[in-house]
């Protein structure tokens, strides 16, 4: 058997990555959650003031508008904290492995409770870290005597050159250098990391492969070159990555690169063949002992694809691709001019077929981690990875020098500086371009597999088939042979086509958690979408960070109606940040609203009006705006949405302005009330057909307020199930005691945000499916 070891590594990284995927969820909640830290020290409880001891692992600091922060992970009796300052001069003067007293407030990483929102404990507990601390205080510094001085000496190298950097490049230019030579993501503006994300090569940005072997191995082939014997060279780089490696953070990408770095120069050294499959396999091993939780991250997994797609879908690629004829490849008259142009065109070539094979093999990670596939960035990466080199010689050299006469440097960063600004000039370009965002959604397990298995598969047939002997020996000999090759040629493209395959079989209404506030999107199963407001009062920027991820995660690339019940900020600012952004490739077509709006025309609109922001928004981004009352109806393909709350005479104040919707589908029944008081309820019964009086789900009132779902509103709505938004601990307290206790009085059942996360209602054809996104399996249906 060929490459025994590879075979062997590769195995035991897939199975226990299988086995790591599947309980990931135990794993994370045993870890760090028991209340025992290091030698069983109590861990203090969430929100809880402390004060504490530890060495200081690493600084970073983040610059925001408003002012800078400093991060410092410590290493305390309770294991690895990360600690939020904000930026005093008396940081300046911290070092490596100096013990500190720090006092801030304990707060524990949170796990993603909606699909497609940036899951923060799984992220940190891969690097370690037991929690957080927010607001600290520097109390005391111990003597520096128990500082660590090589890492304190990495860490004025890395803060030296930062500086050269920030004073020698605009800010955004700035703020990519120093992610790509310094690991610091601090100084990245958000334009400028959705821009690279957007357009596929967001790579760039973080250390990984490119950066060890530019340093490794050129200055192991420098040292080569110098006739230094290559264990010392080797020894030499060795130390030069691994000092690297600590000095920028040590993330997966890094590790595996530093890893894989090593493995070649342990093949030097013995005088054996480099193996790129085998030092892949055995560092994707290593990696998972070092830290499990490795696995589940995308670092990981782009990392080792790129290895993959390199290594092994290139070959099965190039087995279909015509080869020069041995004669035209034995003519070495040519002028230098054609030969130049000859070499520029085959690579040029060859780096757009190995752009497409990494895309290939990651592609269901791209997919599963942004929901999206950067359609150009097959056509854009080779351009980029090709100027790579000169941004970072110059970067580096530019570093270097500034370190010692600033001027100097400046000038010798203008070519990296140039370079910058073509990516951001290319990016912009492409970001125009038709399908530049297209969201696809997130693929099922199912699909995943199976498009693996397609994908493996016929990266297998293709290398039987150019074997000596195989089909593609005497592939001309035959029609049918012929015909068989190029069905094989296009197996990628029917795997690619299943992986972004997306049917919806029922209608689905999903109550998102989006902390104290409301937002609600409703999947009508044969194409349409709505929403039911969108915002939150406490989770800062919620369209962003929790409704436009899931539409995202979702495949919804359209909103065809953005029903807004009121005009209070926990039900608008999140729709309002879907209007603005034009870049997360998600339109809304239609938003609707009650007659509580006022005129439509914003310059006649009062300056105090709280629907002002939402119409102006509504205006400037191209959606049509609605105005309903009660009797109103929209017939959504098996969806019908009544508007039975208010009529056009009503009049109302504060909560009890909102719209209320009935909605009907083949299995169930609904209805959204927004905050409406019981004071307004009798009006809604009033207005609701007969058939409402016995509905399957309602959508708690006011978020569980004691003010709202009255005894009586209850008892002739009679629902099957109540469902609340409301956010953690919120001060409001929310849902109020009263308020459940009437739910147990009358027999119903409740669910809420808070304990499960986001919710989902499966309106069947015989029935309706209820099942939340913190506790996977279905709960009892609605009946």
């Amino acid at each position: 058997m060929r490459r025994p070891l590879c075979v062997y590594c590769a195995g035991v990284a897939l199975i226990m990555f299988l086995l790591l995927f599947a309980l990931s969820d135990a794993l994370l909640s045993e870890e760090g959650e028991r209340g025992e830290g290091n030698e069983g020290a109590s861990i203090p409880t969430d929100g809880s003031s402390v004060t504490f001891v530890g060495k200081i692992l690493r600084i970073d600091t983040k610059e925001t508008e408003k002012e800078d922060k400093v991060h410092i992970r410590m290493d305390t009796e309770h294991g690895k904290v990360l600690c939020y300052f904000s930026y005093a001069p008396e940081l300046e003067e911290l070092h490596m492995g100096q013990f500190i007293r720090v006092f801030g407030k304990v707060r524990y990483f949170t796990p993603a409770t909606n699909p497609g929102q940036f899951d923060a404990r799984l992220y940190y507990r891969a690097q370690g870290l037991s929690y957080a601390v927010s607001n600290c205080e520097l109390l005391e510094a111990e003597d520096i005597r128990s500082m660590n001085g090589y890492a304190d000496l990495l860490y004025r190298i890395r803060r030296r050159c930062s500086a050269v950097l920030s004073a020698s490049l605009p800010k955004e230019e700035a703020g990519i250098l120093r992610a790509m030579l310094l690991g610091e993501r601090g100084g990245l503006t958000d334009e400028i990391k959705g821009l690279f994300q957007r357009n596929g090569i967001s790579h760039i940005l973080a250390i990984s492969g490119l950066h060890i072997s530019f340093f490794g191995m050129g200055v192991y082939g420098l040292l080569r070159k110098l006739r230094l014997h290559r264990i010392a060279s080797g020894i030499a780089a060795l130390w030069l990555v691994v000092s690297f490696g600590m000095m920028t953070g040590q993330g997966a990408s890094t590790i595996r690169s530093i890893l894989m770095f090593a493995l070649f120069l342990g093949a030097e050294f013995l005088g054996r063949t480099y193996d790129l499959q085998t030092a892949m396999a055995l560092s994707a091993v290593i990696l998972i002992c070092m830290q499990p939780l490795y696995v589940l991250q995308s670092s990981y997994q782009f990392s080792f694809g790129a290895i993959v797609g390199i290594s092994v879908v290139l070959p099965a690629i190039k087995t279909y691709l015509p080869k020069e004829p041995l004669s035209e490849r034995m003519i070495t008259d040519r002028p230098k001019k054609e030969k130049m142009l000859r070499r520029i065109k085959q690579g040029a070539t060859d780096s757009v077929w190995v752009s497409l094979s990494v895309t290939l093999t990651v592609l269901p990670v791209q997919l599963s981690g942004y929901s999206m596939i950067p359609i150009y960035s097959c056509l854009l990466n080779p351009p980029v990875i090709a100027l790579l080199s000169i941004v970072m010689s110059f970067g580096v050299v530019g570093v270097l020098l500034g370190c010692f006469w600033l001027p100097l440097g400046k000038v010798a960063l203008f070519p990296a500086f140039l370079v910058l600004r073509s990516y951001e000039g290319l990016c912009f370009l492409f970001d125009k371009l038709p399908f530049a965002n297209f969201c696809l959604g997130v693929p099922s397990p199912l699909q995943i597999v199976l498009y693996y298995l397609l994908l493996f598969g016929w990266v297998f047939a293709s290398y039987l088939r150019s074997a000596p002997g195989g089909m593609r020996s005497d592939a001309g000999r035959s029609v049918l042979k012929r015909r068989w090759n190029l069905a094989c040629a296009f197996v990628p493209v029917v795997a690619v086509f299943l992986l972004c395959l997306r049917i919806r079989t029922d209608t689905v209404c999903a109550m998102l958690d989006v902390g104290q506030g409301d937002g609600l999107v409703v999947e009508e199963r044969s194409g349409y979408t709505f929403l039911v407001d969108g915002g939150s009062t406490d989770v800062g920027n919620v369209g962003s960070y929790r409704l436009i991820p899931y539409l995202r995660h979702e495949g919804i690339r359209t909103v065809d109606y953005a029903f807004i019940s009121h005009a209070d900020s926990d039900h608008t600012n999140g729709v309002i940040e879907l209007l603005k952004d034009s870049t997360s490739g998600i339109r809304v077509r239609h938003v609707v609203l009650t007659k509580f709006a006022g005129a439509e025309d914003v310059a006649r609109m009062d300056a105090d009006n709280p629907y002002r922001d939402v119409i102006t928004a509504a205006q400037e981004h191209g959606a049509k705006i609605l105005y309903i009352s009660a009797g109103d109806r929209f017939c959504l393909g098996d969806v019908t949405l009544t508007c039975v709350y208010p009529a056009m005479e009503e009049t109302a104040e504060g909560n009890d302005q909102s719209m209320v919707l009935y909605m009907t589908v083949s299995g169930g029944s609904m209805l959204f009330t927004g905050d409406l008081t019981s004071e307004k309820e009798e009006e809604v019964l009033r207005n609701l057909p007969p058939a409402a009086h016995g509905i399957d789900i309602l959508k708690c009132p006011h978020h569980g307020s004691k003010y709202s779902s009255s005894s009586s509103f209850l008892d002739a709505l009679h629902p099957n199930l109540a469902v609340i938004s409301a956010g953690h601990a919120n001060s409001y307290g929310h849902p109020h005691v009263e308020t459940l206790a009437r739910f147990d009085e009358g027999g119903i059942p409740y669910l809420t945000t808070i304990d499960r996360g986001c919710i989902f209602l499966h309106f069947k054809r015989d029935g309706i499916a209820v099942r939340s996104y913190l506790h996977g399996s279905s709960l009892p249906a609605a009946e």
